[in-house]
């Protein structure tokens, strides 16, 4: 059985700040526990979607605060909040739709934080 969402074993060249995957994860650990096995890979698939449209399209997706951009999951109610960058997108935060807005703005140190 799956027990965790590891996104770093899926090929994709995403920067993010380190707090993003255990934010991933712990949302797919909510769907695990409380929504069962298959509606946790349908969030997984959407991850990796939104992740490939982020890498894609990052002028695509919505102008958000400071610079910033997001991706609204189409089924779950997350977002992406990331920021263009030379190198490519950086993502901010992953986070719920009610979770308190803006929390990650202190993240908007990229050079400082960032997974490989």
């Amino acid at each position: 059985m799956i027990s965790s969402l590891n996104i770093e074993s899926v090929k994709h060249n995403l920067r993010k700040h380190r707090a993003v995957n255990r934010e991933i994860n712990a949302a797919f650990q909510y769907y695990l526990r409380n929504a069962g096995l298959q509606r946790a890979q349908a969030f997984r698939r959407e991850i990796m979607q939104a992740i490939e449209h982020i890498e894609g399209f990052p002028y695509g997706c919505p102008p958000h605060i400071r610079n910033t951009r997001k991706w609204k999951m189409q089924t779950f109610p997350y977002f992406f909040f990331f920021r263009n960058t030379p190198q490519g997108p950086y993502v901010l935060a992953f986070a719920h739709a009610a979770r308190k807005p803006g929390y990650w703005l202190e993240r908007l140190q990229p050079e400082e934080s960032h997974d490989p």
